[in-house]
């Protein structure tokens, strides 16, 4: 936008892309005619989403016309400024942090179209969060695949014992293979058997199965009705695999 052609008073929600041509007028327009405040937002030099701010809080930043996520981001990577924020962290603010997160997730999920559109983005994750997700459970465990020598993660007995009846016996297979599902959802599925007796088979390793979980396995199955098993408990007793 250049400076002749932008308006002597901005509309609410409009920003300026040219920082230059910001000038202290356009900053002093904090109200409409009818008393509701103005909003005076800008495009993110780093992300370019648009953000609103102050003319007068750009001038003082260590890293001026980034939004709050990219300017911490920025910050984050330096050491002085990270031990300070980590030292002035007390175990007070810490419980204060989380009791604010429960308060806000509570609100949140009150309401229906806020829960909605969470919901929708975390169908849209990629596997890799679900990989992080999952080693950092209590319960889970770390085994080396015995070909590749790459590093599964093991939520539970089950999956434990799965991946050390593979390993004892040389049994190739993958691990945690992701599916996306027609309305969005993202399943992923424990095994693909790739040698031996089971060779070419899906596999999903379940102590019990109920509630999403067996809905999931279900569109599976249905999808995949010819190669797909269900490994209950039952099951890996039958083929010899000892659950601890």
């Amino acid at each position: 936008m250049s400076a002749h052609a932008l308006p002597r008073l901005l509309q609410i929600g409009e920003f300026v892309l040219n920082k230059d041509e910001f000038t202290l007028t356009h900053a002093y327009q904090r109200k409409d005619s009818s008393g509701r405040k103005r909003r005076i937002e800008y495009a993110c030099d780093e992300c370019t989403d648009v953000y609103v701010t102050m003319l007068r809080d750009e001038v003082m930043k260590d890293y001026p016309w980034l939004c709050r996520s990219c300017r911490s981001k920025k910050l984050w990577q330096v050491e002085s400024y990270r031990k300070a924020i980590m030292n002035g962290i007390t175990d007070e603010t810490r419980q204060f942090r989380r009791l604010q997160r429960s308060v806000l997730a509570k609100k949140m999920w009150a309401d229906p179209t806020k829960r909605a559109n969470l919901c929708l983005k975390l169908r849209r994750r990629p596997a890799s969060v679900y990989s992080k997700a999952r080693s950092v459970i209590r319960r889970s465990q770390k085994i080396a695949h015995w070909l590749t020598g790459e590093e599964l993660i093991c939520v539970g007995s089950y999956e434990f014992a799965f991946v050390n009846w593979c390993n004892a016996n040389h049994i190739d297979f993958d691990w945690q293979i992701s599916h996306r599902m027609p309305d969005e959802r993202q399943y992923i599925i424990d095994a693909f058997v790739k040698t031996g007796e089971f060779a070419n088979t899906w596999v999903e390793i379940k102590g019990r199965l109920f509630g999403i979980g067996k809905e999931k396995w279900e569109w599976f199955h249905a999808e995949h009705p010819n190669d797909s098993q269900l490994w209950t408990n039952d099951v890996l007793n039958q083929k010899g695999i000892s659950v601890k």
